[in-house]
């Protein structure tokens, strides 16, 4: 289990790359992100975080006990629940004692709403291990490791929680670290909040992982300690809705498998594990906020989605009822709040007499939406069987859900002003590593005898979503530097965007007629793999020719006829090329007067997904 800290919000787009291979420790596992080039330079010998050779002049020292040492004399100010450590000295001085009565009276309020108001248990104590038996927090520099907080657990603190009536068997204590000031922490954001409501929320957001340590510190659904304490900061500080950022993973990227980090195959999805606030959101909007809470009480002996679902059974409902509607509200903004939130994205759009594929599919708990474009009466079938259809008709602010009886519906469309089609992956993903996407077609065929709406209801937050295109991540290069319809929208797994520049035809010799048929400039868009040898190179030129097989005739080459198949009207050719040193293939396509010719370490299917995915630019 490697839930991490509350970093700031650019920097936690890259902060977790490194995040899902560390290595659980138990009991002594810091609540944080690292980034793969800013990390500690001096970590204990029992600290798994990563280390680098460029790091910021940031000297971290920890005293016997493993808590933070200070870089100056440490003085202390406490109240009923709490022992704040600090200095006036050094990297990690206090800008007056006001700030730090002010963290004080922040974290008694945050005790008040999360432990007395909402019912929460009190983090296990430490004994006398930083001064007494009060909750320790320590005010240091962390900031300029773009950090604004961490929790991090006691060692040898663990077992049950004397604070709640259970018995917990991997309970521990433990202690948080905020900022020093958080000068400058206004410039993080991509709105403007005050940094004394950046401390706030921080306080409530590492505070709950406190709370997540005295129920279960080895749960391992890592997203789930960051969505809960993401949901419990907006629960503290409803007002301040920094957490809203956030929520941009989840809209902008509702098909990314529900456990998954995210940022990389897509930027879209980066910080994934925080903006899935939204999914308790729903819960506590629905069943009560005393629902998540019930979902930590039963991490004490169940894991990840065992917990929601047995927490959901007690409200006499399931996972199975609840993500659906989820995803529902989601297409609707159907929350308290939901008129500031952001619209969903659209995987595409479905024309009566057309076949829809999506660009790569959808992932475990997690849903894909197209809009359905027709007229008068036709039929809908979602080919893939172990996926499920939820259709909803949207005019005049109101919104008709029908179920899809083995996939299959007909509508009379023409009664909507909008109709959209909800993809749902129902399947749990045990891990991370387990993530993939699940990919299906979508038939749209005039004619049918139309069914009834199941059910009816208001959508006065309802704006009406659009297709956008994904972005793969900038790991090594900028890829605003490419034409952003020679960006495929699938890349295959670990493959990034390298670089985008221009060759002349002639610079490919004899071989310019598979490169560049039509001469002139060639744009080149490269992409590497995981391995020192994989990668995938796009080249893309004026075509002379209008179809694939006038090309080939002046070639002089004959592919086997396997090795065709058309999408959308557009003829594609996909060669494999592979043999006992790995995959590799050859693709090309005529599109828009473009001639695109690809090659890469890849499999025939991965090549033609990424074909299909430009053929959607």
């Amino acid at each position: 289990m490697v839930p991490c800290k509350r970093a700031s919000p650019f920097f936690i787009i890259s902060a977790a790359l490194l995040l899902s291979s560390l290595a659980c420790i138990a009991f002594t596992q810091t609540i944080e992100a690292i980034s793969p080039t800013q990390a500690y330079p001096s970590p204990p010998e029992n600290d798994s975080r990563p280390q680098c050779e460029d790091c910021p002049a940031i000297d971290y020292q920890y005293d016997s006990d493993g808590r933070p040492i200070l870089s100056g004399v440490e003085q202390s100010l406490g109240s009923e629940h709490f022992l704040i450590h600090f200095t006036t000295e050094g990297q990690d001085a206090v800008p007056s004692m006001d700030y730090v009565s002010q963290i004080l009276q922040t974290l008694e309020y945050v005790w008040e709403k999360e432990i007395d108001l909402f019912g929460w248990i009190a983090p296990p104590p430490d004994g006398a291990i930083g001064g007494d038996s009060r909750y320790d927090v320590y005010l240091q520099e962390i900031l300029a490791d773009d950090t604004f907080g961490y929790t991090e657990a006691s060692e040898g603190i663990d077992g049950d929680n004397p604070n709640s009536p259970q018995q917990e068997l991997r309970a521990s204590a433990s202690y948080l670290v905020l900022d020093n000031d958080y000068a400058g922490s206004d410039d993080f954001s991509v709105g403007t909040f005050d940094p004394l409501d950046v401390m706030r929320t921080t306080a409530a957001h590492e505070f709950n992982h406190s709370i997540q340590f005295g129920y279960d510190a080895e749960e391992p659904a890592d997203w789930l300690w960051e969505a809960t304490a993401t949901w419990m900061q907006d629960e503290v500080y409803d007002e301040i809705n920094d957490s809203y950022e956030d929520l941009l993973a989840v809209f902008k990227s509702p098909d990314t498998c529900q456990i998954a980090y995210g940022g990389e195959e897509r930027t879209e999805d980066e910080n994934h594990w925080y903006g899935e606030w939204i999914f308790l959101r729903y819960i506590s909007e629905r069943y009560g906020s005393w629902t998540v809470r019930a979902i930590w009480e039963q991490a004490v002996k169940l894991d990840g989605y065992e917990a929601i679902a047995t927490a959901l059974a007690g409200q006499n409902t399931s996972l199975e009822e609840v993500f659906p509607a989820f995803s529902i509200a989601l297409l609707t903004r159907d929350f308290e709040e939901g008129s500031d939130y952001p619209t969903v994205r659209l995987e595409g759009k479905a024309r009566s007499g057309d076949i829809f594929t999506p660009v790569d599919g959808v992932g475990q708990m997690a849903a894909d939406y197209v809009e359905i474009i027709a007229e008068g009466v036709v039929t809908l079938q979602l080919t893939e069987p172990d996926l499920h259809g939820l259709l909803i008709g949207l005019t005049n602010n109101q919104a008709s859900v029908f179920s899809l009886p083995e996939n299959k519906i007909s509508v009379d469309a023409s009664a909507f002003d909008y109709l959209y089609l909800i993809i749902i992956n129902l399947e749990q993903a045990k891990s991370e590593a387990d993530c993939y996407f699940n990919r299906y077609e979508v038939l749209v065929e005039p004619g049918g005898n139309p069914a009834a709406a199941e059910h009816q209801f208001l959508t006065p937050n309802f704006i009406p979503p659009q297709v956008e295109p994904l972005q793969p991540p900038d790991s090594f290069g900028n890829s605003a530097d490419a034409p952003t319809q020679l960006l495929p929208d699938y890349l295959p797994a670990d493959y990034k965007f390298v670089a985008a520049y221009t060759m002349n035809a002639d610079e490919f010799d004899s071989d310019a007629i598979w490169y560049a048929p039509g001469g002139g400039e060639v744009t080149v868009v490269d992409f590497y793999g995981p391995g020192e040898a994989d990668y995938l190179s796009l080249y893309a030129s004026p075509s002379p020719y209008d179809d694939l097989n006038s090309w080939l005739a002046e070639a002089g080459y004959q592919p086997d006829a396997t090795a065709f198949y058309s999408l959308r009207g557009v003829q594609m050719l996909v060669e494999d090329y592979s043999n006992e040193n790995g995959p590799f293939s050859y693709a090309y396509m005529i599109h828009e007067g473009q001639f695109l010719a690809l090659e890469g370490t890849i499999k025939v299917q991965e090549m033609q997904w990424v074909l299909e995915s430009l053929l959607s630019k």
